[in-house]
C-alpha cells in the first residue's frame, strides 16, 4: 500500500466531490441575507466539509488511517480477507484510469450515477466493513484518536454510510472534542435529513459544549421524525426525553 500516492488520490478526489456536492445542493443549503451571501456560505461549508473530511485539527491523521489500515488490520482478519483489501488499495490508480476513461465516454445526455471516493479507487464495500471492524476494535479499547481517524476516512471514502458518521462523531465526543462533533452532525444532517441519530447525538454534544439553543433545535428535529416514525420511539424516545430535559435545567445542574 503506498501511502504517498493514497493521500495524494484522496485530497485531489475530495475537493472535486466537496465541490460537485456544494454546486448540486446550493439552493437547498444557502439562504441569501443581507450578512451573508450564498457564495460566502458557500466557502464557509465547503471549509468546514474539507477540514471534517481531512481531519486538518490534527496533523497526519489521514496518513495515521493508512497505517493502522496497513499494519494491524490484518491482525483481525482472515489471510485471504486482507489480501483484497491490500490488492484493492493498491491497485487504485488502476482502478481510477478506468473510471476517468469512462467518464470520457459517458453520453452527456444521460444522467449518470454518484461515485463515491471508495468507488471510483475501487475498494469494494467488503473492504470498508472490514475497516470499519478495525475501527470498531479501536473504539472498545478507548483508543479514539485512532479510532477518530479511521472512521474519519472511511466517511469520506463512502459519506454515504451513516455509521461512518456516527462513529466518528462518538470518538469525538470521547475525546471531549464537542464542537468538532457538532460540526459532524451538522453534515450528517444535511446528507442524512430523516437518520434521527444524527439530532440525537447534534444535541448531546450541544449540551456537553453549553449550546442549549442549539441543541433544542436538534430535539425539535428529532422529535419531527419520530413522531413521523413511531418504529423510532422505541429506540430513542427514553434518549429523547433525557436530553431534553437537561436541555430545558442545563443552567441549573
Amino acid at each position: 500500500m503506498d501511502l504517498n500516492k493514497w493521500e495524494e488520490h484522496f485530497n485531489n478526489l475530495l475537493e472535486e466531490e466537496v465541490d460537485k456536492y456544494l454546486t448540486e445542493n446550493g439552493d437547498a443549503l444557502f439562504i441569501e441575507t443581507p450578512l451573508k451571501s450564498k457564495q460566502l456560505q458557500k466557502k464557509q461549508t465547503k471549509d468546514e466539509l474539507m477540514k471534517a473530511f481531512r481531519l486538518e485539527d490534527s496533523e497526519n491523521r489521514i496518513e495515521r488511517a493508512l497505517l493502522l489500515i496497513r499494519d494491524l488490520l490484518p491482525k483481525y482478519i482472515p489471510a485471504a480477507e486482507w489480501e483484497v483489501v491490500n490488492r484493492e488499495f493498491r491497485e487504485s490508480d488502476k482502478a481510477l484510469v478506468k473510471y476517468f476513461e469512462s467518464m470520457e465516454n459517458r453520453n452527456p445526455e444521460k444522467k449518470e450515477p454518484d461515485f463515491t471516493i471508495a468507488q471510483m479507487c475501487g475498494i469494494s464495500d467488503e473492504s470498508l466493513q472490514a475497516c470499519y471492524k478495525l475501527g470498531e476494535v479501536l473504539y472498545q479499547e478507548k483508543n479514539y484518536n485512532d479510532a477518530r481517524a479511521l472512521f474519519g476516512f472511511l466517511a469520506a471514502l463512502s459519506p454515504h454510510i451513516p455509521e461512518f458518521w456516527i462513529c466518528s462523531i462518538l470518538c469525538c465526543n470521547q475525546l471531549k472534542q464537542y464542537h468538532e462533533a457538532i460540526e459532524l452532525c451538522k453534515i450528517g444532517q444535511q446528507l442524512f435529513p430523516e437518520y434521527v441519530a444524527m439530532y440525537i447525538h447534534g444535541a448531546n454534544n450541544c449540551i456537553a459544549n453549553g449550546d442549549t439553543t442549539g441543541a433544542e433545535i436538534a430535539l425539535d428535529h428529532a422529535k419531527k421524525i419520530i413522531d413521523t416514525h413511531p418504529e423510532f420511539k422505541t429506540e430513542w424516545g427514553e434518549t429523547y426525553q433525557y436530553l431534553k430535559s437537561r436541555s430545558g435545567n442545563y443552567k441549573k445542574l
